[in-house]
C-alpha cells in the first residue's frame, strides 16, 4: 500500500478571518470505502470524530501532524507493548519512551528525552496524594461557588493547575475535611513568585532543610514555621 499525502493550506485576510482547505492525494490501490467498512467499530467511530472535530484550522493542522506521527508508530514493536497501558495517555507515553521511538524523537529534537522525563515527573506529582479535583468538586468540599474557587486560585490561596483553555484542576492534598490544610495559604504567599507546578513540587518533595521530610507532612503536623523557613529559602537555593 502506498502512502497518501495530506496538505493543509490556511490563509488569513486583513480582517483576521481565516479559511482552510485540505487536499488529500491518494496514493493507494485500496478502495477507501472498503477499508473503512472493514475497520473495527472503534476505528470508524474515531475516524468520524476526527473528521467532525477538525473544522478549526488549528485543529486540522494538529490532527494532520499528530496522525502522521501515529502512523509512523503503529508498525513498531513499541506500539504493541504500549497498547497494554491502562489509559489512553499511558499508551502514548509508553510508546514515546520506548528505545526505538525515543531514538527517532532525539533525531528530531535533542531535548526529547529530557522532555519525556519531565512529563513523567509531572504526572507523578499530580497523581500523588489523591490526585486532582475538578473545580466543582472543590466547590463542594469548601461549600463555596466555583467563582470563589477561582478567585482563591488567582489570589494565590489555592494551587490550580491549568488543564486547557480556562480549565483548572486542584491537588486533592490541599484539603482536610471542608477546609484547606492549616497554614497552606501562608506557605503559598511565600511561594507566590513560583508557578503552580513548582509549588506542588515543593510541597511533595523531601526537603533537605526539613531533615528529608516533605513540607506537606510537616504542615499537617502543625509545624508551619519550619515549612515557611524552607519556602523562603526556595528562591535562593532550590526546592531541596
Amino acid at each position: 500500500m502506498k502512502k497518501s499525502k495530506v496538505q493543509v493550506k490556511a490563509t488569513v485576510d486583513t480582517r483576521g478571518s481565516y479559511s482552510c482547505s485540505t487536499h488529500v492525494t491518494a496514493k493507494t490501490d485500496l478502495d477507501i470505502t472498503a477499508v473503512f467498512a472493514a475497520a473495527s467499530p472503534q476505528i470508524r467511530e474515531l475516524a468520524l470524530e476526527l473528521l467532525s472535530s477538525s473544522k478549526e484550522v488549528t485543529a486540522q493542522i494538529f490532527l494532520t501532524r499528530a496522525v502522521r506521527v501515529l502512523l509512523d508508530l503503529v508498525p513498531s514493536h513499541a506500539a504493541v507493548v504500549a497498547a497494554s497501558a491502562s489509559t489512553d495517555y499511558g499508551v502514548l507515553l509508553s510508546a514515546l519512551q520506548s528505545p526505538e521511538i525515543a531514538d527517532k524523537l532525539v533525531k528530531a529534537d535533542p531535548l526529547a528525552r529530557a522532555k519525556l522525563r519531565g512529563i513523567e515527573a509531572k504526572k507523578r506529582f499530580l497523581t500523588a496524594e489523591g490526585g486532582m479535583l475538578s473545580t466543582q468538586e472543590v466547590a463542594s468540599i469548601l461549600g463555596i461557588s466555583p467563582q470563589a474557587i477561582h478567585k482563591r486560585r488567582r489570589t494565590g490561596k489555592l494551587i490550580g493547575i491549568a488543564q486547557g483553555l480556562n480549565q483548572y484542576s486542584f491537588p486533592a492534598w490541599q484539603f482536610e475535611g471542608n477546609h484547606t490544610v492549616a497554614g497552606l495559604e501562608s506557605v503559598l504567599a511565600v511561594l507566590g513568585d513560583h508557578d503552580p507546578l513548582m509549588q506542588v513540587v515543593f510541597m511533595l518533595n523531601p526537603n533537605d532543610r526539613l531533615d528529608g521530610q516533605r513540607p506537606l507532612d510537616l504542615l499537617r503536623a502543625g509545624k508551619l514555621n519550619e515549612v515557611l523557613t524552607a519556602a523562603n529559602a526556595l528562591g535562593e537555593h532550590g526546592a531541596t
